[in-house]
């Protein structure tokens, strides 16, 4: 099942998370789960979200990678799907709070992913996987710094070449 591999580079570091722990192609038949297994404490949140990148090679429709998100570690939610081929590392961002009521006061969170008996391709590669949360009203009383422009940028190795139906471009600001 899911493994962290160097096989495949992650958006930003040389590991990623694999739906095979880096075997291709993944097994037919699969169900493969990476499961978070310290719930997050939601009491008096006013907004939830987790972001990651990933990278899909997958069956479209039928092999299907899910977010899945529960209460009670027990009873599963699906807050996102990843099927299809994406040619290269994209950002996914899911608003979390849709998925929770009021009573609740810890959250789980897992990736799920599921073959049939046909076709195998790549899989799926995660990375960066983060939880973006803000307590009580969200809006700060006051700012303390001084907010200007950036000191300084740097534009970096463009990825892949550009031959390639997509090219990603990236930079870094100082600030």
């Amino acid at each position: 099942g899911w493994g962290i591999t160097d096989k495949y580079s992650g958006y930003e570091s040389s590991f990623s998370a694999h739906v095979n722990h880096g075997s291709v192609p993944y097994a037919k038949n699969m169900s493969s789960t990476m499961t978070w297994t310290n719930a997050l404490p939601i009491v008096r949140l006013d907004s939830l979200a987790i972001s990651y990148w990933t990278w899909i090679y997958t069956e479209e429709g039928v092999d299907n990678c899910f977010l899945e998100v529960s209460a009670d570690s027990m009873t599963w939610a699906i807050a996102d799907t990843m099927t299809g081929m994406l040619p290269d590392f994209s950002l996914r961002r899911v608003d979390l709070i849709p998925f929770l009521s009021s009573e609740d006061e810890k959250l789980w969170f897992r990736f799920r992913f599921v073959s049939d008996a046909q076709n195998e391709f790549i899989g799926v590669l995660l990375d960066d996987i983060r939880i973006h949360a803000v307590q009580g009203n969200g809006i700060p009383s006051h700012v303390d710094e001084e907010i200007s422009a950036p000191r300084g940028w740097a534009l970096l190795q463009k990825y892949p070449n550009p031959f390639n139906p997509a090219t990603t471009i990236r930079y870094n600001i100082v600030k």
